[in-house]
């Protein structure tokens, strides 16, 4: 899935294969809040721009746009919002959230969180349901790998949503004075705990859901980045976390220490995404990816207005493997397939390109208006 901030449009890519400060010490509860009308439609409407001046009913029309490589196709199915779409997530249960929003209600651009769904028999999206979160822009978010649950963070709290495919409901809201400084926050696989990379270059490990005890705890978090950190990622089995940062480096790091093992750096490309992977084949010759069942670490590098390149890196020293270069200009977002074969790169001309990683095959999407700031895969 790839989005698009100026068109507010969010996109899902389907690859194919078969058709070739504590304010208080605890947590604040509150009850159920319905579904919000205003971020979006269940209905999609033919004109994104007719609505009238008196209505809030968000519009959300759906497009279909098809793209051609080799010897088979990519269709993207889209939703068009009211608000700007700064992230997107998905989980194995197929659902996918996207976030974003307007900020103050001067703007008349609401802010929110939209849950879609992954229909597999139709290859398309079904528009759940929509949670209005009043001023707050959403730029960090994610989805509980096994639970109807997810958590964002504000300016000074992280909050806990559930939801269903018609309604959400907000669980808690733990203020918190490290909040503010998350730019991306990832779930385990077991969804007991947290990643959070933060703008000051922080990591913070946090138990789920967040207690205010743990996030008042340096031994949480550490200073691992002099630059943002723009990208967290985990391994399979939750025992390593990955991350990328405007400071020109990756870094791998034992989940339960939070200890550097490794480093890899570049003297002038910033990594702009970051993924383990079980199927290293960037390199087929390379001893180190010689075997499927082994993992390294992929990154997207990239110079402002040159080429982006996936790099694949040994996890346990930090060796480069390989490198391809798959896009002329830099890319914005980075993700992997959920089954490791394919790479997605989002790039600041609003296009997206799907890159295999076992051979030299690509494919290209339209571009859109503006930069794509997120992308994500629906479940294989």
């Amino acid at each position: 899935m790839g989005i698009s901030k100026k068109q507010h449009k969010t996109t899902i890519i389907n690859n194919n294969n078969n058709n070739n400060n504590n304010k208080n010490s605890t947590p604040k509860k509150s009850s159920t809040k319905e579904t919000h009308n205003k971020l979006s439609s269940p209905s999609p409407s033919p004109s994104p721009s007719s609505s009238s001046p008196s209505s809030t009913t968000q519009t959300a029309t759906k497009n279909r746009q098809q793209f051609e490589a080799g010897d088979h196709d990519v269709i993207s199915h889209g939703y068009r919002f009211k608000m700007p779409i700064y992230v997107v997530v998905s989980n194995k249960k197929g659902y996918i959230v996207a976030a974003g929003g307007g900020g103050s209600k001067k703007t008349g651009i609401p802010s929110g969180i939209v849950v879609l769904k992954w229909n597999t028999q139709k290859k398309a999206l079904d528009l759940l349901t929509s949670y209005d979160t009043d001023s707050d822009i959403v730029l960090s978010v994610d989805i509980h790998p096994s639970k109807n649950e997810i958590i964002y963070a504000t300016s000074d709290s992280y909050v806990v949503l559930s939801f269903s495919e018609k309604s959400i409901t907000l669980v808690s809201s733990i203020s918190s004075s490290i909040a503010k400084n998350t730019k991306v926050i990832r779930f385990n696989p077991s969804g007991k705990k947290l990643a959070v990379g933060g703008i000051d270059g922080s990591l913070y490990f946090l138990s789920y859901p967040p207690t205010v005890g743990e996030m008042s705890n340096k031994s949480s978090y550490a200073p691992h980045h002099s630059g943002d950190i723009d990208d967290v990622c985990w391994n399979e089995n939750g025992t390593l976390i990955a991350t990328s940062s405007k400071d020109k480096t990756c870094a791998i790091y034992e989940s339960n220490t939070l200890k550097r093992m490794a480093t890899m750096r570049f003297k002038t490309m910033v990594p702009r995404g970051v993924r383990f992977s079980t199927l290293p084949s960037l390199s087929s010759s390379s001893s180190s990816s010689s075997s499927s069942s082994s993992v390294t670490l992929f990154a997207a590098f990239s110079e402002i207005k040159k080429a982006t390149y996936i790099v694949e890196f040994n996890i346990k020293t930090g060796a480069l493997i390989s490198s391809r270069k798959v896009h002329k200009t830099h890319n914005t977002a980075f993700n992997i397939s959920p089954l490791g074969k394919y790479a997605a790169i989002g790039d600041v001309e609003g296009g997206v390109v799907v890159s295999s990683l076992s051979s030299s095959r690509y494919m290209q999407s339209n571009k859109q208006e503006w930069l794509v700031p997120s992308l994500c895969f629906p479940p294989p």
